[in-house]
């Protein structure tokens, strides 16, 4: 289990909902496993969930004229849609291990509408759930 300060709850919360509010509960939750992912490994990416959340260029939601972006910041937090994103980063915060992390400890996913990014070019995903690629072991 992931103990969370408000501030990474609000900025996982607002990235799943960026990132994967249509998908599936199965979905948001990978989504939300992969920002923990990242922050287990640290490095470059940051070392609370947060800083992986604001960190640029990594999600796309978050980019600069991204029209996800602007329904981040005008979405009501108490929102149908931003509470399904938070119980999904709640119940992500209590997986424990690979097994039970749907995403199977991925740190990199992208879209399956978009052509692969250049990380992911000849790479096979290791899981996909709903519109989702999820890979691991990439650096």
């Amino acid at each position: 289990m992931v103990e969370l300060t408000w501030s990474d709850l609000m900025a996982m919360t607002q990235t799943v909902f960026g990132e994967a509010r249509g998908e599936s509960p199965k979905g948001k939750v990978a989504v939300a496993c992969v920002i923990l992912n990242r922050a287990r490994k640290g490095g470059w990416w940051g070392s609370t969930p947060a800083d992986v959340c604001y960190k640029r260029y990594q999600f796309s939601c978050w980019n600069l004229g991204d029209p996800n972006r602007e329904r981040i910041q005008v979405e009501a937090a108490n929102s149908e849609k931003m509470l399904s994103c938070m119980n999904a980063v709640l119940a992500a915060s209590k997986v424990s291990g690979t097994e039970n992390d749907p995403s199977k400890g991925a740190c990199h996913y992208h879209a399956a509408s978009i052509p692969p990014p250049r990380w992911a070019k000849g790479k096979k995903p290791d899981v996909v759930i709903g519109g989702h690629l999820f890979y691991r072991g990439l650096s």
